[in-house]
């Protein structure tokens, strides 16, 4: 799963700006209903429990909006590039 975020991530991502928490986990239910999987109610929490992993592991970079943690700004790091391509 933690591989799929990051190759939606890169996938999404114009110039290397990164994209925020809230278009990451629709892109992980858009990405679950087009393979045909049961999206889970609770799938937010899950994107954001592995966002979380990815970055302790190095391979996002994540920069926090306080009013409004759905617009946290998340950015594959060389690492999670490097990752992806294993």
């Amino acid at each position: 799963m933690a591989k799929k975020l990051i190759e939606l991530l890169i996938a999404d991502d114009d110039y290397g700006n990164g994209i925020n928490k809230a278009r990451i986990r629709n892109l992980f239910v858009e990405n679950l209903g087009a393979t045909g999987e049961i999206v889970p109610t609770f799938s937010d929490n899950i994107v954001d429990y592995h966002i979380h992993l990815l970055e302790t592991a190095g391979y996002v970079k994540v920069t926090t909006v306080p009013s409004n943690r759905g617009y946290d700004k998340i950015e594959v790091t060389w690492s999670g590039h490097d990752y992806v391509g294993q």
